[in-house]
């Protein structure tokens, strides 16, 4: 991970998305694909012999991505960052949801559990140790948003309201959340000049701290 002066750690609140990766079946063909797609380098970081495979993107020497080896259909995962892993899978039963991997050690770079929501929607708790998350986003070739597809937005706020602090009022655009103090920590950490570059926003809009998106499902599978 490039931690040079001009490129500045990012780091993630807890309840924003900090991390994406796809499992596939075939990782080489999905390197091939990705890598001429959006331009990525890769890492292994799995020993020879491993097993399993879990390869991390970089564009320019930043973290964007993974891929990792995976036996089902082919999808992408988001990861939201948590303070503590294990208080947050405690209170995912209580909301409706399932703790369907319970809080584990992925080594240096973190602990992680999966969870489902109320609608069957799965998603990944991460709290970081080395790997912070994506050092690069919201530019060409880089992870821009993660959206959730629910046939019950209300529903979907109870749950990762409590759990993750989501919040919605009726300046946020449509389907927007955000994290309560998100865009102070951008601007005290990789943006400075955010509140100067989105000064055209509606008073109180909280555009600086959006951080997820919702929308109804178009079909039965969240």
């Amino acid at each position: 991970m490039d931690t040079t002066p001009s490129r500045p750690v990012r780091t993630y609140p807890h309840g924003v998305p900090c991390w994406v990766d796809t499992e596939q079946p075939d990782v080489d063909a999905a390197l091939a694909f990705y890598g001429a797609l959006f331009g990525w380098d890769f890492e292994e970081k799995l020993p020879p012999g491993a097993g399993d495979r879990y390869v991390v993107a970089s564009l320019e020497g930043q973290d964007v991505a993974a891929v990792a080896s995976g036996q089902g259909a082919p999808e992408w995962i988001t990861y939201v960052a948590v303070d503590d892993v294990d208080a947050s899978s405690r209170g995912v039963p209580d909301l409706g949801g399932e703790v369907l991997v319970e809080p584990t050690t992925i080594g240096p770079p973190g602990r992680m559990a999966v969870v489902r929501d109320p609608q069957g929607a799965t998603f990944r708790l991460w709290q970081p140790g080395t790997r912070l998350g994506a050092q690069r986003a919201n530019d060409p070739g880089t992870w821009n948003f993660s959206v959730l597809h629910t046939p019950d937005v209300a529903r979907a706020l109870h749950f990762y309201g409590p759990l993750l602090g989501w919040e919605v009022d009726p300046d946020l655009g449509a389907g927007m959340a955000r994290v309560e103090g998100y865009g102070d920590h951008l601007a005290r950490t990789v943006n400075p000049e955010i509140d100067t570059l989105q000064a055209g926003a509606p008073p109180g809009s909280g555009t600086s701290s959006r951080a997820c998106w919702r929308s109804p499902a178009r079909r039965a599978t969240p």
